[in-house]
């Protein structure tokens, strides 16, 4: 499983490729300047929020690990000690 880090490395190399790609053809085909900054904006806010959702989990994850596991009720202790014995 990845770190945060790097799900977070990776998530920034997958969009700075797609930058290149869209300046790679609005340099070839050009594009209306406006249209450009506002998708740039959005690809910015769409990785601003993937890097959220990746936090959200890491912290998710490390929460249910250092939850303490339930005590089995003791009907299954005496159960499942008899079938060790």
């Amino acid at each position: 499983m990845l770190t945060n880090n790097e799900a977070e490395t990776l998530l920034d190399e997958l969009f700075e490729q797609e930058a290149l790609v869209i300046g790679g053809l609005v340099a070839l085909h050009g594009m209306d300047d406006k249209v450009l900054c506002s998708l740039m904006r959005s690809l910015d806010d769409l990785r601003t929020s993937f890097r959220q959702r990746i936090a959200a989990r890491a912290a998710k994850a490390a929460d249910a690990q250092a939850a303490p596991l339930p005590k089995p009720h003791p009907a299954i202790q005496r159960f499942l000690h008899k079938l060790r014995s």
